[in-house]
Order: C-alpha cells, then structure tokens, then sequence
C-alpha cells in the first residue's frame, strides 16, 4: 500500500477479506443496505480528545461498535472499545453491542 493506493496483486486478497466480513454470519447483518452504518466517524470526549472507531451502526438512538484488529486478542483492544461506549453514552445513544473483528486466515468476530 502507498499512499492508499493498493496494487492490482494487493486487490484480490484484500477484496476476498472484504467479502468475508460482510458475508460472515455473525456480522452480515451489520452491512445490509438498510442498515445505517458509518465508517471512521470522529467522536469527541469531554476533553475535546478525537476518537475514530472503525465502525458504528446506528438503530435510532441504538449504536452498535465495530473495530477490526489483526493479530490475537489485546485486553487494549477491549478496552477501546469501552472507552468508544462510554463517550457514545454520553452522547444520549444506547450501545447494544460491542464487536471487535479479527482478521487473519480466518474473520473472527469477538463479542465484547
């Protein structure tokens, strides 16, 4: 990847994971076109600090949080998203559901 352009030998396995996500069975729902979703949206703290979770998707005043992550289970990465879910609350909006998704051989999603 340069400058996030992605070379045509690049494109097929990135494409492949792509349909993984959005097809896998636990998270597909998540991606239907009735769905209100919303990629990298800036969220401010009480501080001002800027927050960009990969994911967020909107029911009313329901959110549910997705971030991806490569690699294996962080207790870091639990932690972003509790720190998302409490900005989120003070926002008047009600996480339902906490999801990180793991890429690798395998999409595996982990419900926090």
């Amino acid at each position: 990847l340069t400058k996030g352009n992605v070379s045509q030998y690049d494109s097929g396995p990135i494409k492949d994971t792509i349909l993984q996500i959005l097809t896998h069975p636990q998270l597909s729902t998540f991606f239907q076109e009735n769905s209100m979703g919303r990629n990298e949206v800036e969220i401010l703290d009480g501080q001002g600090r800027i927050y960009r979770p990969d994911r967020l998707v909107f029911h009313g005043n329901q959110v549910t949080i997705i971030d991806y992550k490569t690699g294996s289970f962080n207790s870091k990465h639990r932690q972003q998203l509790e720190s998302y879910a409490i900005i989120l609350e003070e926002l008047n909006l009600v996480v339902t559901q906490k999801i990180l998704v793991y890429i690798g051989e395998q999409i595996e999603p982990v419900f926090i």
